[in-house]
């Protein structure tokens, strides 16, 4: 298995890892939640394995070919590619504490939802959700999904609110906040990551608002608009 990120080539028993709990403060500690590779985590790890060779060589290449004149992002969109696997429905549930599925409350904000596979395992445990998206290709794609309740293309989160109100939904709080944001692999990707976190705090509901965010490690920051350069 090849890391997209950083290109490491692993075998299947390395995947598994740990987190030393006895070096994060105590504070941190007490709050750290453990996931494991689950049965869905383990199909998403055969699915790619088992993929044919000459596919994954012949998307590569074309992959290669429109990042001369594209985004990473907008590339993989047009291809199809670029498909997250961040966490299982099961996990998902664990990290944001709900029991179960069958109780869908509140209205979920995924910043940078990409072709919004990601935002599927959240979806069911809220009765509707709003994405945004900064590369067109991918904007296009959850549209055409039709899951959620406004899709904005933007990189400014601070216009999301309204957008979304233009398109019909109705917010908690002032109008303006959110039960959940998403944040994941995004940080990585922006130029102000900690001006986007407080950002995305002020519109979370006081008190029992969440906001889940991953990062990819190692951090490795760049910001992936247009072409590259040259």
């Amino acid at each position: 298995i090849t890391c997209a990120h950083c290109g490491a080539v692993l075998k299947v028993n390395q995947l598994d890892y740990k987190c030393k709990t006895e070096l994060l403060p105590r504070e941190l500690a007490e709050k750290f939640v453990e996931l494991d590779r689950d049965s869905e985590t383990q199909a998403f790890i055969d699915k790619c394995i088992h993929r044919p060779r000459f596919l994954r060589w012949v998307m590569g290449w074309l992959a290669r070919m429109l990042r001369s004149v594209f985004s990473r992002t907008t590339a993989n969109g047009i291809l199809g590619k670029g498909g997250m696997f961040v966490m299982s429905k099961a996990q998902a549930r664990k990290l944001m504490a709900r029991e179960s599925e069958s109780s869908r409350e509140g209205i979920l904000l995924d910043v940078g939802a990409g072709d919004g596979k990601v935002t599927e395992k959240l979806l069911p445990m809220y009765r509707q959700a709003v994405v945004t998206e900064v590369s067109s290709s991918m904007v296009r794609r959850l549209r055409a999904s039709r899951n959620y309740g406004a899709v904005v293309g933007t990189d400014d989160v601070a216009t999301v609110a309204a957008a979304a109100t233009k398109q019909g939904m109705q917010l908690p709080g002032d109008g303006q906040q959110f039960d959940a944001i998403a944040l994941l692999n995004v940080l990585d990707r922006c130029d102000t990551p900690r001006t986007l976190m407080r950002q995305l705090h002020g519109m979370l509901v006081a008190d029992s608002g969440r906001l889940l965010v991953a990062v990819v490690l190692p951090f490795r920051p760049f910001v992936g608009r247009g072409p590259p350069p040259g």
